[in-house]
């Protein structure tokens, strides 16, 4: 084999990988921003399907027929913010979320069962409204789910969310959010 057969054969072995180092390399950006809207992601064995449990969730809170969040006052400017955190940190809106429906049942169980440590576990303050007949099952398991989801999002690095994700899941967390508020009165 002569040279140039011999660099002939290498560049058909090497052409597609370095054309789709190229391409990649000049497409970085969208590409970014177009995985980060993925709604599945594969990892070796690890399979997150954030969105089917958005999806999910939502379904829930539609049957449980929750409040529309606008019905409540001061929740329009709750959505605002955390909407315009969404498109800067998907991550941060939803911690950020999470941690108005924290607030608001540290208030009810406050006022509706006692004095507890402000630092009562979130699960044991929706366990005692449930037991105290103060919410209902369905909303407990939208809670839950809720959670679930928010753990995932704050808690498992490999995963980036989309901003329609982390709005989606904002706009459930402020519907529970004015369910809470209404107890509240």
């Amino acid at each position: 084999m002569d040279n140039l057969t011999f660099i002939a054969e290498i560049l058909k072995i090497l052409i597609w990988p370095i054309i789709v180092i190229i391409i990649v390399t000049l497409l970085r950006k969208n590409l970014i921003s177009l995985l980060t809207e993925l709604r599945f992601i594969r990892f070796k064995d690890l399979e997150i399907e954030f969105y089917k449990e958005l999806e999910k969730a939502n379904k829930k809170v539609e049957k449980a027929n929750l409040p529309k969040f606008d019905s409540i006052k001061g929740l329009e400017d709750k959505n605002d913010y955390l909407n315009k955190i969404a498109y800067s940190s998907s991550r941060g809106a939803i911690l950020e979320a999470w941690i108005l429906i924290e607030n608001q049942l540290s208030e009810i169980v406050q006022k509706k069962i006692g004095s507890i440590s402000a630092k009562y576990p979130t699960m044991m303050m929706m366990d005692l409204l449930l037991k105290e007949k103060i919410i209902s099952k369905d909303v407990f398991t939208i809670f839950k789910e809720l959670r679930i989801i928010r753990n995932k999002a704050v808690h498992d690095e490999r995963f980036d969310i989309g901003i329609s994700q982390a709005i989606e899941f904002i706009n459930m967390c402020l519907r529970l959010l004015a369910y809470l508020r209404n107890i509240d009165k």
